[in-house]
């Protein structure tokens, strides 16, 4: 895996345990959370491209014939790859054509979730 997917992950995983440990709440998937809260910390720290590759990596996963069952709670791969794309985009300053503005509100609700 590249160093940008690998960063994504960590950072991914780590989410997991920061919305548990400091019980911060969240509407619908815990995976979707941690995907935003991923994208937040990144993002914050100009590691915008990471999300690009993790973009990539859900796109190669889908490519290869990889999927998620409906009754997961993770987000199908073709989903991961529209917005961690997406993100991504918007952090680099480059927000794409289909994109919708996402990235100003994830950054305005995890400013408040985190008190910050």
């Amino acid at each position: 895996l590249e160093p940008g997917v690998v960063r994504y992950i960590l950072a991914h995983e780590l989410a997991h345990a920061v919305i548990i440990q400091l019980g911060i709440p969240y509407t619908g998937s815990h995976e979707v959370a941690a995907d935003e809260l991923a994208a937040y910390v990144l993002t914050k720290t100009g590691r915008s491209l990471d999300l690009l590759a993790a973009s990539r990596f859900w796109l190669s996963l889908e490519d290869e014939g990889y999927f998620v069952p409906g009754w997961d709670d993770h987000p199908t791969f073709l989903q991961r790859y529209y917005t961690l794309g997406c993100l991504g985009m918007e952090g680099v300053g480059m927000p794409g054509p289909l994109c919708r503005p996402d990235l100003a509100r994830v950054h305005k609700h995890w400013d408040r979730l985190l008190g910050l």
